[in-house]
């Protein structure tokens, strides 16, 4: 009997089993997959050259978990503040404070960063720009430095070239990593490794436990606040 339907048979299974041979093949399988973008910076926050990062963020694209990333988006939401005095992260979602961990900050943890191998932890608003989940350090998420105004001062101290300005500008416009490999410095992460002493390049060190916590609770496009003021909120509002 099963001789009898073999012929019938053997068709209908090449049409049920292309569908998935094609999708195994390594073709996208949705239509709008984005690529994975590697920095092009050196390491200076102990990450290492071309860590691999979740996406970039730019018009249109999704951030992690959530949805695109609008301006309206942007300016509320989830959002950290880093205390370079108190040496704490905090995590919040609107006025609501959700954690709270401790840090450790460059080997000049009180000067704000100005140039490549100061040792400083930037000051200042920037945003998530890259999740790295094989960090040297455990997990990583880097932060956008240089920022607008340290494109600013670069351009203006002769530090950094025009080119490198509107690069710089550009990426922050549109929401992505910021060349970390200009003399301004970079590639400076939020991080794991441990809480001891101020031991990073100008990096944010938490425990590993903690980082791990945040990776998961925040997405590309978080705006981070790092700043010396304990009345943060106050700063946020402004």
């Amino acid at each position: 009997m099963v001789s009898q339907y073999k012929y019938y048979l053997f068709p209908l299974f090449l049409m049920l089993a292309l569908p998935c041979l094609y999708n195994c093949s390594g073709n996208p399988v949705q239509k709008h997959e984005e690529k994975m973008p590697t920095p092009s910076g050196i390491g200076e926050g102990l990450q290492g050259k071309g860590h691999p990062v979740t996406q970039e963020i730019g018009p249109g694209k999704s951030a992690g978990n959530d949805t695109k990333v609008s301006g309206e988006k942007f300016n509320r939401g989830k959002r950290i503040v880093i205390d370079k005095t108190k040496r704490r992260l905090f995590l919040y979602s609107g006025n609501r404070l959700l954690r709270s961990y401790p840090i450790v900050l460059g080997k000049d943890p009180s000067t704000d960063k100005e140039r490549q191998g100061d040792g400083c932890t930037p000051e200042g608003r920037f945003y998530i720009c890259t999740k790295n989940p094989r960090s040297k350090f455990y997990l990583s998420l880097g932060i956008s430095y240089p920022n607008k105004e340290d494109a600013k001062r670069g351009l203006r101290e002769g530090m950094i070239s025009k080119r490198e300005y509107n690069a710089i500008v550009y990426a922050i416009d549109h929401k992505r990593q910021p060349p970390w490999n200009t003399k301004l410095g970079g590639a400076i992460c939020i991080h794991g490794g441990g809480t001891g002493w101020d031991w990073t390049l100008g990096c944010i060190a938490l425990e590993n436990k903690d980082v791990r916590d945040l990776f998961h609770l925040v997405p590309l496009g978080t705006p981070v606040l790092i700043t010396h003021s304990s009345q943060h909120m106050a700063v946020l509002k402004n």
